[in-house]
């Protein structure tokens, strides 16, 4: 997966975003999404690995010293979906795996 990164030049806020990848909406731009679920900083150009509870992932992100941890489904499904209110209903998985979190796989 690191091959990912190494496709994508390190960007700053006055660069265009790469093609296949999505700004986080909301109020924590600070971070990419990319189709297959993984979550990367502008910042630090790395992965932000999830924590998990229960067998389902956790992403922490923080904007202006502030971190919020959100469940990882429903960060990926806001991020190529904006019209998604994060937590106003369950996201599916449609395979059944909770730790897949590819964009293709969730719905509501």
């Amino acid at each position: 997966m690191n091959t990912i990164l190494n496709n994508y030049p390190r960007t700053n806020t006055t660069q265009q975003r790469p093609r296949d990848l999505e700004d986080i909406c909301g109020n924590f731009m600070g971070y990419y999404i990319h189709p297959s679920g993984r979550v990367i900083s502008k910042n630090r150009h790395k992965f932000i690995e999830p924590t998990y509870r229960a067998n389902v992932p956790y992403i922490s992100l923080s904007e202006v010293g502030v971190s919020h941890t959100y469940r990882l489904d429903q960060v990926v499904f806001k991020s190529f979906n904006c019209f998604y209110v994060m937590g106003s209903k369950t996201i599916i998985h449609k395979d059944g795996d909770q730790t897949n979190c590819r964009n293709k796989n969730l719905s509501v």
